[in-house]
C-alpha cells in the first residue's frame, strides 16, 4: 500500500498543478487552447502563431516528458515487484526447510524450540510483506508428521504433507 501510495501521488504530482501558475497537464492544455482561441481572432498575425506554435511545443514536451517519466516509474515498480516476489520466496524456501528439520526431529521424539523460533521470525517477517494465514495440523493418529501450510493472499506458499513432501508453490516473475 505504501508503494501504492507514493507511486500514485508521483503521477499526481506530474500530471495536475498544484497552483495556477505552475506546471501540469491542465495548465499546460489550457494554455495551449487559449493560444489556438487567439489565433482565431487574426490568424495572419505571426506574433499570434508563433505564440500558438510555442504553446503547441510546450504540449508534445509535456507530453513526451510525463511519457518518459511514466515508462521509469513502471520500470521501477517492475524491480521493485521482482525484488518482493524473490524475497517472498526465499521466506517460503527457508520456512519449508526449517518445518522439514522440525518435523524431522519432532517425529523421533526430539525437541525443535530454536527452529520453531527461527521460523517463527521468517513468518513475522513475512507478514510484512503480505497478511499471511498459518495452519499446523498433527496427524490424525498421534504419529508422524504435522502438515504445516502458509497461504499468502488467499493461495498456498507452503504446504508440507506428512509423507516428507514440501512443495513451495510461489514462483519467481520478471
Amino acid at each position: 500500500y505504501d508503494a501504492a501510495t507514493y507511486y500514485m501521488q508521483s503521477i499526481e504530482d506530474s500530471m495536475y498543478a498544484k497552483d495556477s501558475g505552475s506546471g501540469g497537464v491542465s495548465n499546460t492544455l489550457d494554455k495551449f487552447f487559449a493560444s489556438l482561441t487567439n489565433l482565431t481572432t487574426d490568424p495572419t498575425d505571426k506574433t499570434i502563431r508563433a505564440e500558438a506554435g510555442g504553446y503547441a511545443d510546450s504540449l508534445a514536451e509535456y507530453a513526451y516528458e510525463m511519457a518518459t517519466n511514466l515508462q521509469q516509474m513502471q520500470g521501477d515498480i517492475n524491480t521493485q515487484i521482482a525484488t518482493t516476489v524473490s524475497q517472498i520466496n526465499s521466506y517460503a524456501r527457508q520456512i519449508a526447510s526449517l518445518t522439514k528439520q522440525i518435523n524431522t526431529l519432532e517425529v523421533f521424539g526430539g525437541k525443535a524450540n530454536d527452529l520453531r523460533d527461527q521460523r517463527a521470525q521468517l513468518l513475522d517477517e513475512l507478514s510484512m510483506y503480505a497478511d499471511i494465514d498459518v495452519t499446523e495440523k498433527e496427524p490424525a493418529d498421534g504419529n508422524g508428521m504435522a502438515q504445516y501450510v502458509v497461504t499468502l493472499g488467499g493461495g498456498i506458499l507452503v504446504d508440507t504433507y506428512a509423507t516428507h513432501e514440501i512443495k513451495v508453490t510461489a514462483s519467481d516473475t520478471k
